[in-house]
């Protein structure tokens, strides 16, 4: 964590201006992309956790897991959009989730979708 915070050291104000102009283009050009869609699902991380004595037996494989476990998430946050995740694995098995996301602001209309699916889920 420190590393990345470190980093920042390097950016100038002017960079740093600059990064935060081409996010917030970038956020408008999903958020014009993903506008005729309900919700976007994907999983809630793209792997199934993996144990924790596997991960602190290696900080190789605990760097490679958390990068992996962040990723779909992070992509949300960095467009600052809103999502859920709803648990949808069988019973007995490792957790996995499925994640419900949208624009920033949709926080309610994607509450609600998430209602109707793990209604749906439920029922299945």
């Amino acid at each position: 964590m420190i590393s990345r915070i470190l980093r920042g050291k390097e950016i100038s104000a002017a960079d740093l201006i600059d990064l935060f102009a081409a996010r917030k283009q970038w956020i408008a050009a999903v958020e014009r992309r993903i506008a005729g869609y309900d919700a976007l699902l994907l999983p809630t991380v793209p792997v199934v956790a993996p144990l924790i004595t596997e991960l602190e037996a290696s900080d190789e494989a605990y760097f490679a897991a958390n990068g992996l476990i962040l990723r779909n998430p992070s992509v949300i946050n960095f467009l600052d959009g809103c999502a859920l995740s709803l648990p949808c694995h069988a019973a007995g098995t490792a957790p996995v989730g499925l994640m419900l996301a949208g624009a920033g602001g949709n926080d309610r209309k994607i509450l609600e979708i998430g209602l109707a699916v793990e209604a749906a889920l439920a029922a299945a």
